[in-house]
């Protein structure tokens, strides 16, 4: 795919287990429209998306290297929507599929009208430059992608060939990490730690069955009161609890940092999870502790 990135081969037929290891989070661009609001939703949050553009007719493969990279040429650009978009690589990188032996087949392939589709995404590499020129539809759009994947695929969908770049699986590992169960306004406690030091398993198990009751629907409750009042639907909060080890009990609780836009949803988690009581502390946690409890937030 990206020359200068490590690349995963996929020349596969459309299968169930194909389709299964392709599902992911994408934001389909089909007309003009989207593409200028996905460009200015990058200005508020970099790489939030996995954008996912069809290239027009008119790009070719060049020739396959000795490591069985073939490039596609676009010519001047990679060309989308009637030409009313023209995408340019971040990095001017180029960009291919790892053919090896099978570029006869790629090659017949696109002879017989197999369309390329270039997932990328906007921002992630530099965040703070201009990733968009917007023009109207009498004018050409540019974008400069963060390129995720190519892939080719036939008149029916299926993917003929495909290349995932290490872009895409730093997103997938973010997703993945950033995955809130359930659905709706909704909470997760992560792991407490007092320092570096991670707090007793009791303890952990404690926040967890809290997260699951009646603390997890009043810290459900906090968020769908602050997206109702603009928050953000995802984010993450670090709450600080001091805890008496003595006897397991929260005796106050403050927010360290939150991504929310909200300040009043941030003291209700705190208040939330201040009343989550402990078992007393073993040990050297036997006295007071100050935690750190993170809250990551969802509302898809």
């Amino acid at each position: 795919m990206l020359r200068a990135l490590a690349v995963l081969l996929v020349l596969l037929p459309a299968t169930a287990a194909t389709a299964t290891a392709q599902a992911q989070v994408e934001r389909a661009l089909t007309s003009l429209e989207e593409v200028q609001a996905a460009c200015r939703d990058a200005v508020e949050r970099p790489a939030a998306d996995l954008l996912v553009v069809e290239v027009a007719a008119g790009w070719r493969f060049g020739t396959v290297g000795e490591d069985g990279f073939v490039e596609i040429d676009p010519g001047r650009a990679f060309r989308a929507l009637g030409g009313r978009v023209e995408l340019f690589p971040s990095r001017l990188e180029t960009i291919g599929l790892v053919a090896g032996a099978r570029f006869d087949v790629l090659e017949a392939a696109r002879a017989r009208g197999a369309r390329l589709r270039l997932g990328f995404f906007l921002g992630m590499d530099e965040p703070d430059r201009t990733a968009c020129v917007l023009r109207s539809r009498h004018g050409v759009t540019t974008v400069r992608m963060d390129v995720a994947y190519v892939e080719l695929v036939d008149a029916e969908g299926a993917t003929i060939a495909r290349d995932d770049g290490d872009r895409l699986r730093a997103f997938r590992e973010e997703h993945e990490r950033d995955a809130v169960p359930g659905s709706g306004p909704r909470a997760s406690i992560e792991p407490a730690t007092a320092g570096a030091t991670p707090a007793p398993e009791a303890w952990q198990r404690a926040y967890a069955a809290a997260a699951r009751g009646e603390v997890g629907r009043a810290l459900a409750a906090c968020h769908s009161a602050g997206i109702a009042r603009g928050a953000e639907p995802r984010g993450r909060v670090l709450v600080r609890v001091r805890v008496d080890g003595r006897t397991g009990r929260a005796t106050d609780s403050a927010v360290a940092l939150s991504d929310l836009g909200d300040a009043e949803e941030a003291r209700c988690l705190s208040a939330a999870l201040r009343s989550v009581v402990l078992s007393p502390g073993p040990g050297e946690w036997a006295r007071p502790i100050d935690l750190t409890v993170p809250l990551r937030l969802a509302a898809d």
